[in-house]
């Protein structure tokens, strides 16, 4: 094998505030590029919803709020692009309120009626496919990986927790008996403390009797 190829350099790195927008127009910017690294968006939806990544969901917002203001993106923008895509998808005003894009902020909330909503435009759009693939499958992978193990929910739940102190959710979709698709969400808040390994168990019951009670 070759020796490892080594880059010599003096000085000191710094950001450079204007180079981002002549590389992304190809125009003459005086600096020779090395190399060009991009993550796919489908890459980071699955590290937020799958593996519940809470810095991907806040990158994927401000991304969202620079591309539909055609500038940079903060929590301003990207949670009012947010509360714009609710009301596209038919949830009713006063059902959520977004004070940043991971639902970390004790400012955050929704109705389970509203992420129904929202979940069930989503599986009618041409994108479900896609959007499914990035949330976790029961007893298989991401956050549910360890659960569900020992249901015949298994692999028919497609779906993405959530976690706050006091406050633990569940929502996405299964496929049930009957073979036609779900949209659920169940979201507890008030928890006691160190009561969340009491609440996970619950959250895939009721799944369960739903699933139990399609004919």
């Amino acid at each position: 094998t070759s020796a490892p190829h080594r880059v010599s350099f003096s000085g000191h790195a710094t950001r450079h505030p204007t180079i981002r927008q002549p590389l992304a127009a190809k125009d003459e910017c005086g600096w020779p590029v090395i190399a060009v690294h991009e993550t796919p968006l489908l890459v980071a939806m699955g590290r937020a919803n799958k593996d519940s990544m809470n810095l991907y969901a806040e990158c994927i917002g401000k991304r969202l709020a620079a591309e539909i203001n055609h500038g940079s993106g903060d929590w301003k923008t990207a949670t009012a692009a947010m509360a714009a895509f609710m009301k596209k998808v038919g949830a009713s005003d006063g059902q959520y309120s977004f004070e940043d894009c991971c639902g970390l902020s004790r400012q955050d909330a929704i109705s389970a009626d509203a992420m129904t909503h929202l979940l069930a435009y989503d599986f009618a759009s041409k994108n479900r496919q896609t959007f499914c693939s990035t949330m976790a499958v029961a007893g298989m992978d991401g956050t549910l990986k360890d659960r569900f193990r020992s249901s015949d929910l298994r692999g028919r739940v497609f779906a993405k927790t959530g976690f706050v102190e006091g406050v633990s959710s569940l929502s996405g979709y299964f496929k049930a008996k009957d073979n036609n698709w779900y949209a659920f969400s169940i979201l507890f808040n008030g928890i006691p403390a160190k009561s969340n390994s009491a609440i996970k168990p619950l959250q895939e019951k009721i799944v369960e009797a739903v699933d139990a009670s399609v004919k």
